[in-house]
């Protein structure tokens, strides 16, 4: 298939092993560093000894706490790799041998908010189930200095529920929303 051919179909098997191989890349490259909530790779480009492909991970990114007391970014960081792989023959690139070299064509970083309609639920999800609850409450409550003056307006509107049940399970709150 020519690089320039937008209608590339490979084998949902073969998919899944390229994103597999690119998953480790990606986690080999950045340390294991991040905690990836979402990763998607896209085959953009094949020819007999090579493959172009997209990487986009959506990620918490560790050590960082933007938002008072949970240890959440108000941002979910987003990052985009173009990453070509190549293999020294036909067959090692087919059978995506360990035996490749790869190049990173185009990096790209951003972030989008939590109530951002391109988080999915799902992601929501992930993410606040990487939150111990019982630690969230008492956090909430130390930072605060009372759970009655949890100012949950200080949170994306879709990780309140959440904040509001972790200190609901604490024995009641007074949590205010603006």
């Amino acid at each position: 298939m020519s690089p320039e051919s937008n209608q590339l179909s490979f084998s949902p098997e073969y998919e899944a092993a390229v994103h597999d191989l690119v998953d480790k890349l990606v986690d080999e490259l950045t340390l294991y560093q991040d905690t990836p909530l979402s990763r998607t790779v896209e085959i953009a480009e094949q020819t007999e000894t090579s493959l172009v492909v997209i990487c986009e991970s959506k990620m918490l990114l560790d050590g960082s706490d933007d938002l008072p007391a949970i240890g959440l970014k108000s941002e979910v960081h987003i990052e985009t790799w173009t990453i070509r792989l190549t293999w020294p023959s036909r067959d090692k690139c087919e059978g995506l041998s360990q035996d490749f070299e790869w190049e990173m064509v185009q990096q790209e970083d951003g972030g989008v908010t939590w109530d951002d309609p391109a988080i999915s639920d799902d992601l929501v999800q992930e993410a606040i189930e990487r939150l111990w609850k019982p630690e969230v409450a008492d956090n909430l409550i130390e930072w605060f200095g009372d759970s009655s003056k949890v100012s949950l307006d200080l949170y994306p509107a879709r990780l309140r529920p959440f904040l509001r049940s972790c200190l609901e399970k604490d024995g009641g709150t007074g949590a205010t929303d603006a």
